[in-house]
């Protein structure tokens, strides 16, 4: 999923929606509101200054392949052999 920054920006400057997010990760979305609230996963970034229930959100790119990474690091950890 690499990107040709556009106009100079990188993934971490890059903001997709929930969707793109959902089809990254392959999680639901209640399992990513869930991540958000105990603090596993990025947060999200209020698009507008609204303050409304439903006011656009996105989240960073970078932020989000870090994640992944993350997990694979915790999975390669967790499957190594013992010495």
């Amino acid at each position: 999923m690499d990107r040709e920054p556009q106009d100079g920006l990188t993934d971490e400057y890059v903001i997709v929606r929930l969707p793109e997010v959902l089809r990254i990760t392959g999680l639901s979305k209640s399992t990513i509101h869930r991540l958000i609230i105990s603090g596993d996963f990025p947060k999200q970034v209020p698009l507008t200054d609204s303050k409304h229930r439903n006011a656009p959100v996105g989240f960073v790119l970078g932020e989000i392949k870090a994640w992944i990474k993350q997990r694979v690091e915790i999975r390669d950890k967790n499957n190594s052999p013992q010495r």
